[in-house]
């Protein structure tokens, strides 16, 4: 009896060990990678700017990948690409956003309404009140 006794308590103890150790390294390693850990050994190159909520779990993404940027939609569906500006384009926003001088969610709004008058037949890409349709 003791025997059986000695067994099944040995075996709690193990399956208790097996889940604390299993906790504790999943810790150390979501800890290495949130610190940074990585990126000794992966240079980052890509870098989220901005991100705007446009919907219930949608959002417009602004994301620097070496000296592009692309503008990102995401939804429980996927991630789509719905335009590229090079550095050029982006050059007004990235300066900004490195001075701070300029709020960078304004100077976001200002480059995407650009781009999207830009993209419209002509005629129908006027301001109204100082607000594009």
């Amino acid at each position: 009896m003791t025997t059986e006794l000695m067994d099944v308590l040995r075996t709690l103890f193990m399956t208790a060990a097996i889940l604390v150790l299993a906790y504790l390294f999943t810790r150390h390693v979501a800890s290495r990678s949130a610190s940074g850990a990585t990126g000794r050994l992966f240079r980052r190159s890509m870098t989220i700017l901005e991100q705007i909520p446009v919907g219930k779990d949608q959002k417009l993404l602004l994301v620097k990948v070496g000296d592009d940027c692309y503008l990102l939609g995401c939804t429980p569906g996927g991630i789509t690409c719905l335009n590229r500006f090079t550095r050029e384009e982006a050059e007004r926003w990235l300066s900004a956003e490195q001075q701070s001088v300029t709020p960078a969610a304004e100077t976001f709004e200002q480059l995407l309404r650009n781009k999207i008058l830009r993209q419209r037949p002509d005629g129908e890409g006027e301001e109204k009140n100082g607000r594009a349709d």
